[in-house]
């Protein structure tokens, strides 16, 4: 199975919410396997790791 990884940068207002976005992006895309928020670089990175390429 094809894995691919996503990574966008998200803003400090997005992490207090980051519960809320995870609920709706595994609603929203059923082939979403984990997210993950890496908070020790300054872009505050989420990590979107599913089986099919869901964003162009």
């Amino acid at each position: 199975m094809m894995r691919y990884i996503q990574l966008f940068a998200v803003g400090r207002g997005v992490l207090s919410r980051r519960k809320e976005l995870e609920t709706h992006i595994f609603l929203l895309v059923p082939t979403v396997i984990s997210i993950s928020f890496d908070l020790d670089d300054k872009l505050f990175t989420m990590v979107v790791k599913s089986t099919k390429r869901w964003m162009n």
